[in-house]
């Protein structure tokens, strides 16, 4: 899988970075440390059903964890309408202290950009860095 990575609030992009593999908890991927999941696959769990649950009126599609060097954990965010790309994420830190915040984040966040022009918005981005590259 091939991740596109942009900033939740200046929507530059970060990073395209491309996951070779990943491990499943409850049909959830995850791609982090294997200590990581072992210490937190019920924090995982929880997370997954809170965001899932409070979104199931929306566009979420489904969500991934994932750990991209970039000084925390992500949980990524993925809409029915964007295949393939992850269209919002909010920051999970290391110590997995602040897993309420990321949730309630998580789940403002995508309720405030799961409209139309948003999505014509993210949908246009995503072909213009397919068409030209992503530099």
């Amino acid at each position: 899988m091939t991740i596109l990575l942009v900033h939740s609030k200046t929507k530059k992009m970060i990073a395209v970075k491309k996951l070779e593999s990943s491990d499943c908890i409850e049909g959830i991927k995850v791609y982090l440390s294997t200590n990581d999941i072992a210490n937190h696959e019920k924090d995982i769990i929880h997370i997954n059903k809170e965001i899932s649950e409070r979104l199931k009126n929306t566009g979420f599609s489904y969500l991934d964890f994932c750990d991209v060097s970039a000084g925390a954990i992500q949980v990524r965010l993925f809409h029915k309408e964007i295949s393939g790309y992850c269209y919002i994420y909010t920051d999970l830190k290391y110590d997995w202290s602040n897993i309420e915040e990321v949730i309630d984040d998580a789940v403002n966040e995508f309720k405030r950009c799961d409209t139309s022009e948003h999505l014509k918005s993210y949908k246009k981005f995503i072909a213009d860095g397919e068409k030209y590259g992503w530099d």
